[in-house]
């Protein structure tokens, strides 16, 4: 499909509840970007445009690591589209201090005929040599990693026509790696998957068709030996429900038997597909709802001040068994019915849910995400330069807009780390004339609802021996497990935006990439050197939901509270009988969960009823 990029007037958005057709309230900033003329993409447009940054914006004075961290170089690549949307499970970490990443690796900058997974192993004390070949005998790209209890090592990536191609070795970090081999030879048309494991426990996921196509997933018992499950549909991801999924629009992870699988995109649902049981039955949450249902771009016009996702949505598992979501978003609008579509960076945001909200509460975190380097409350995009003065973007363009490729980890105290990468200010543009965007990560210290009140940059400056200023630093990937550093890969090199796989420079401009041996880079981020604080709750004054509804032996009130108070929950059925009731005297401010043992209920309707503080609510609850 054609893209069409618009600027908008509108600011980042700040802690809201989106609703579908709702706009966004701001007090615009000074901008400097104010009544210059843009071109866009595909079809031309004049756009007066700001971009500045949200209205709420803490504007903090630059503090980057209060200590320099661990990085190391694994390896290199030619081939610079690491992903479509949403990042790749690209490095894990054992309890025993190791660590593996793969990367689509090539020592060509076009044509690319030696593509494949390039592989590093950290074995407690050092990283090896950076390797100089794939590990698959076949070309392949898109790879993820996974280490089953079982002490071996499996990797999945795709051979373009021929689909899903998994490699495995015995042991993690050493040995020969098995010839590829198709995950389902009866799919040969499948394309970039997903992969985690959870003790033997192997997940897979795959876009079944291509572009447009299901996700199909598949499982493994025994470390990827054998798979009891290969190539489903997951309940509620089918035809009457979506007419595909993009490239890369969705992610996948697995801890403690459930699993968690999630997607996004200009033209889906934002939706959740959690199994408690080891993949055998699914329950769907819708997060974002789509508009207009089977919506494919030339049915039906789209409002522009629909709020959708990007395509490039994360997933973690707590220790707790909660899902934590994160996507970036923009406002999108179609006018033609010719498959074209037209998106604003400029109304841009990072946002987070977790399942303990309801449907359309999340956090912005566009307050918290950008680092306002100088602190003088704009983006500050260059006006001139060859990439400009060509009608081109002022920085690389990955879309849908300034924060992208989201990815989650979480601690053994349920702290919640988001990476992700976003326009930096302190990035040098006089060479390119663009701006470089940088790996950034942020931090909740209570399950997701305040978080960082300012990023911190994952990527050296010069001041702290590195060289930031002159570096693109992009698709972070980190491991699901933090300890004491949050472990990141990422890929960076000397230019903005990317190179696509003809050979020629995505964004911006004529010159972008060409020839250009990226870096791809491992970075230890200590946790104590990332900022805590914010003020930002997703959920409205003493806001009710509750967990799992349906729901089968048990679930969970959760009431958001303002101040400090009583909650009492009373249930009643069908007919106005009480059939249960719980109380806390001694409720905290923010999310306060009460257990319900609904195991004796009959299955059907109930109705919860929530008395916070003198607020009363009544939320519906479904027995199995």
């Amino acid at each position: 499909m054609k893209k069409t990029l618009l600027l908008s007037v509108l600011a980042g958005a700040s802690v809201v509840a989106y609703a579908q057709n709702a706009g966004k309230t701001t007090k615009k900033l000074p901008s400097k970007y104010d009544n210059v003329v843009r071109t866009a993409k595909i079809k031309p447009r004049t756009d007066a445009v700001e971009v500045m940054l949200p209205t709420e914006h803490i504007s903090p004075v630059y503090s980057a690591h209060r200590s320099v961290p661990t990085e190391a170089i694994l390896g290199t690549t030619g081939y610079h589209l690491q992903t479509n949307s949403s990042v790749r499970n690209a490095i894990v970490k054992g309890n025993d201090g190791t660590i593996g990443a793969v990367w689509t690796t090539s020592v060509q900058t076009s044509a690319w005929s030696d593509r494949g997974t390039g592989y590093n192993y950290f074995d407690g004390s050092a990283w090896g040599a950076a390797p100089t070949v794939r590990i698959e005998n076949v070309r392949t790209g898109w790879p993820n990693l996974v280490w089953p209890s079982n002490g071996s090592e499996l990797v999945t990536a795709h051979q373009g026509g021929s689909g899903a191609q998994l490699v495995s070795r015995s042991a993690k970090g050493t040995g020969n790696w098995t010839t590829a081999s198709k995950l389902d030879a009866s799919i040969t048309t499948s394309v970039w998957p997903r992969m985690v494991a959870d003790g033997n426990n192997v997940h897979h996921l795959i876009n079944r068709l291509g572009a447009k196509g299901p996700i199909a997933y598949s499982r493994s018992t025994d470390g990827g030996v054998t798979w009891d499950k290969l190539s489903i549909e997951i309940p509620g991801t089918d035809t009457l429900s979506y007419t595909g999924f993009g490239g890369d629009n969705y992610a996948i992870a697995a801890k403690n038997g459930k699993v968690a699988v999630v997607t996004g995109g200009w033209d889906v649902d934002v939706a959740l597909f959690k199994s408690d049981d080891n993949g055998e039955t699914w329950t769907k949450t819708v997060i974002l709802t789509h508009p207009k249902p089977l919506w494919d771009y030339t049915v039906e016009t789209l409002d522009s001040s629909f709020v959708n996702a990007g395509g490039d949505v994360a997933v973690t598992i707590d220790n707790n068994g909660i899902a934590h979501v994160s996507f970036s978003a923009c406002s999108i609008r179609t006018t033609a019915l010719d498959g074209s579509y037209n998106y604003w960076p400029g109304t841009s945001d990072l946002l987070y849910w977790n399942q303990h909200m309801g449907a359309g509460n999340f956090i912005s975190l566009g307050n918290n995400a950008y680092l306002d380097f100088n602190n003088n409350g704009v983006i500050d995009i260059p006006t001139t330069g060859p990439s400009v003065e060509a009608g081109n973007d002022a920085w690389g363009s990955y879309e849908p807009g300034f924060y992208n490729h989201p990815s989650l980890g979480v601690d053994a105290n349920n702290n919640v780390y988001l990476a992700y990468d976003a326009l930096a200010e302190i990035g040098d543009t006089t060479i390119w004339g663009q701006m470089f965007r940088h790996v950034f990560v942020l931090k909740s210290v209570d399950g997701g609802y305040t978080w960082s009140d300012q990023p911190t940059d994952a990527v050296p400056s010069v001041a702290m021996g590195g060289d930031g200023e002159f570096q693109e630093a992009v698709w972070p990937s980190i491991a699901p497990d933090v300890d004491g550093n949050v472990h990141i890969v990422y890929h960076r090199d000397p230019a903005p935006g990317i190179q696509n796989v003809s050979g020629t420079p995505v964004e911006p401009d004529a010159t972008n990439n060409n020839g250009i041996i990226a870096d791809v880079i491992y970075v230890a981020l200590p946790v104590a050197d990332i900022a805590v604080g914010g003020k930002k709750t997703a959920l409205t004054s003493n806001s009710v939901t509750v967990f799992p509804n349906p729901a089968k032996a048990a679930a969970l009130v959760n009431v958001n509270l303002a101040q400090a108070g009583k909650i009492n929950v009373s249930v009643f059925n069908a007919l106005g009988a009480e059939v249960l009731s719980a109380n806390n005297n001694n409720a905290t401010v923010g999310i306060n969960s009460i257990s319900l043992n609904t195991s004796a209920l009959t299955a059907g309707v109930y109705f919860v009823k929530t008395n916070a503080n003198g607020v009363v609510s009544t939320t519906k609850l479904i027995v199995e």
